[in-house]
């Protein structure tokens, strides 16, 4: 959504999304800015425009979008998790996180030894490789490059084509890049070019501390990487990388991005920050949902920074205006 479409816009936020089927584009998008716009109202923070592009990708691995109308649980097409305004207190950090960090320490150290510095390497990534099917097949497609639907590209050079289309087509604009999940990966294997440029990396919900997802960064971008080295960062971010990471998402359980990236040639490397992913549907919990992470206040305020470089303009003032009246 380009709210300045006669100048080229000084910020540009762009989002790419995770993993599995989504709603249709138009309106996975709005539900994405309405989380948005939730986080800032939780943050006390004054909404602001700001020129807004959504990398959609789900379409190239799924026939059709998950379909808000369809009530059969169990159809390929039914939606378990629409967008629903929170209702949680984010009051309290996840009780037993003391707990959880160190279970997840000791399991982290044991997968790092396993599958970076073990004499089983090549069983260990078979039973990855089998992993990754089974649980999680869009990632696993995207690995093999597969070509779905006949289509003249595999998914993954799909994939980066649309974020790099995204990042080329705004050169003089600073950029904040949010990355989701799997896309997360697909934003390191395109800001891995280094004649790219972004102002900030903001990575949520991410599984790029995941011992099998650097050794294929390694393999790919010809690094050495045992159990003791650290994975560059990416030369294409200029400013900033905010990992947030909820300690229960599971997706994300190596969180710790900092332990596992070193800096690039900006000194840029990740900066860890625990999140509270509080999306709730029907007595469901998912600590890894896109909308839970969006409206968190912690990413409203790297946002809110980001697009907060210049006076409140003369539209945003009157929505402004009319926003109190409406809340009152």
């Amino acid at each position: 959504m380009n709210l300045w479409p006669f100048r080229k816009p000084d910020c540009v936020v762009i989002i790419i999304h995770g993993l599995q089927n989504k709603p249709p584009r138009r309106l996975f998008k709005r539900w994405c800015l309405e989380a948005i716009r939730e986080g800032f109202q939780r943050a006390g923070l004054v909404s602001r425009l700001f020129t807004f592009k959504f990398i959609y990708w789900s379409h190239h691995l799924y026939p059709e979008p998950l379909n808000p109308l369809e009530t059969r649980e169990g159809h390929p097409c039914f939606l378990p998790e629409p967008y629903v305004p929170g209702v949680e207190s984010l009051t309290a950090i996840k009780k037993n996180t003391r707990t959880s960090i160190i279970f997840r320490s000791l399991a982290q150290k044991t997968l790092a030894k396993l599958f970076l510095g073990s004499s089983i390497q090549k069983k260990a990534d078979a039973i990855a490789d089998n992993i990754l099917e089974r649980t999680f097949p869009d990632l696993s497609l995207y690995y093999a490059n597969k070509r779905v639907f006949d289509r003249k590209k595999g998914v993954r050079d799909l994939l980066r084509a649309e974020l790099l289309e995204a990042i080329r087509k705004y050169p003089e604009s600073k950029i904040l890049l949010i990355a989701h999940s799997m896309g997360s990966i697909v934003a390191y294997d395109v800001l891995a070019d280094s004649s790219l440029s972004i102002d900030i990396l903001l990575t949520v919900g991410s599984p790029l501390g995941s011992p099998v997802v650097r050794k294929r960064f390694a393999q790919e971008y010809g690094f050495t990487l045992t159990n003791k080295d650290k994975t560059p960062a990416p030369e294409s971010v200029q400013t900033a990388w905010y990992n947030l990471a909820d300690i229960k998402d599971m997706v994300a359980f190596d969180a710790r991005l900092a332990d596992h990236y070193a800096p690039n040639s900006r000194t840029i490397a990740p900066q860890d920050l625990q999140a509270v992913n509080d999306y709730i549907f029907q007595g469901h919990e998912n600590h890894h949902n896109i909308f839970g992470y969006l409206r968190s206040p912690k990413l409203a305020a790297i946002l809110y920074a980001f697009v907060d470089q210049k006076p409140l303009s003369i539209m945003e003032r009157v929505k402004n205006m009319f926003a109190k009246y409406l809340l009152k």
